[in-house]
């Protein structure tokens, strides 16, 4: 229900006023007039004893409803009646009354002669305005707003560090040349599943900065959320191959290729074996994005990238490929896999 009409314009009634918009059903005694988004304003109760209300809902429901004063001050608060209805409140010498809904504020102005006009006269009397934001719909819109910038900020901050070091015309072709190269790759005798015992591998990368390292502790010590981001993206800029991998698997969790597919270079461009298997991620979940299925091809690619970097030590990809060696029926490579990956790893799985 986000807007009423200001009922004393008759061109805005919905169709003809006197069959649509007012009926008067004679055994009840009841006379109302609909508005716009459905409020419906009128009397309920007998001619000679008729109780104005603004009708806020219908069916067979009750409402949470306020009367106040426009500087605050409340006049009648509770819940409609079972038709929805909230009856007015008359303070003398005032005219000017708010109506606070669930669906926001209408500000309802009744002249003094209003109120002794009679039933049939008393809706084209008043005039009610269009729905306004409460103030706590205002609040609740304000730090929507705030955590929309801030999201957006972080967004950008996951990425723009990278573009300092690889412009975004050297990132695509990072990107376009390590695709080209993993497919030649597949017909290499290294992207070959063993049929014996798997040879584990640990990573061989050089140790981060103690600058780099101090900024991914500061990370790990923060909740989730942009702090932590924030933290691993100052770890990034330093050289903290570990950090931007984290970047990247949060860009990819909200769906943000455009942040991913920057960090996804950069992790490639230093041969991180990390990059392979978020590549991997980006093209799985690109390729399977709104639920489309994944071209066998693609999941090819995916798995080989996975494989990829398995067999150069990436934990997180050598338990991708535990699973996928789980659901395959070939449990002892499988537990290889994960062993050698929580070598590296306790806490994986």
């Amino acid at each position: 229900m986000n807007s009423i009409e200001t009922h004393a314009v008759p061109a805005r009634w919905r169709g003809n006023p006197d069959k649509e918009d007012r009926h008067m059903r004679a055994s009840g005694g009841t006379w109302r007039r609909r508005l716009a988004g459905g409020l419906l304003l009128g009397l309920a109760g007998t001619m000679a004893q008729a109780a104005p209300y603004l009708q806020i809902g219908e069916g067979h429901l009750a409402y949470v409803y306020r009367w106040l004063l426009p500087d605050g001050t409340v006049l009648k608060q509770g819940m409609t009646d079972k038709r929805g209805r909230a009856s007015l409140v008359a303070r003398p010498g005032v005219t000017d009354y708010v109506l606070e809904t669930m669906w926001g504020i209408y500000r309802v102005k009744v002249p003094e002669q209003c109120w002794k006009a009679k039933a049939d006269q008393f809706a084209a009397c008043i005039q009610v305005s269009e729905r306004e934001d409460s103030e706590e719909q205002k609040r609740q819109a304000a730090a929507s707003a705030r955590a929309a910038e801030a999201q957006r900020e972080l967004r950008q901050a996951r990425a723009e560090w990278v573009e300092k070091e690889i412009s975004p015309a050297q990132q695509e072709q990072v990107l376009q040349e390590a695709l080209r190269e993993q497919y030649s790759w597949v017909n290499t005798p290294a992207a070959r599943f063993p049929e014996a015992d798997f040879v584990c591998h640990s990573l061989d990368l050089p140790p981060p900065s103690a600058e780099a390292a101090e900024w991914f502790d500061l990370a790990l010590g923060k909740p989730r959320g942009q702090g932590q981001e924030m933290a691993y993206v100052e770890a990034a800029t330093r050289g903290h191959w570990r950090a931007a991998a984290r970047l990247a698997s949060s860009a990819l969790d909200d769906e943000d290729w455009e942040a991913a597919q920057p960090v996804i270079a950069w992790l490639l461009k230093h041969q991180i074996p990390s990059g392979y298997a978020k590549l991997a991620e980006l093209l799985a979940a690109t390729s399977a994005y709104d639920g489309a299925p994944v071209a066998e091809s693609t999941q090819s690619m995916v798995t080989s990238l996975r494989w990829r970097a398995a067999q150069l030590g990436d934990p997180v990809a050598l338990a991708a490929m535990s699973r996928h060696f789980a659901r395959q029926g070939r449990t002892q490579l499988a537990d290889e896999l994960l062993a050698c990956a929580q070598r590296q790893n306790p806490d994986i799985r």
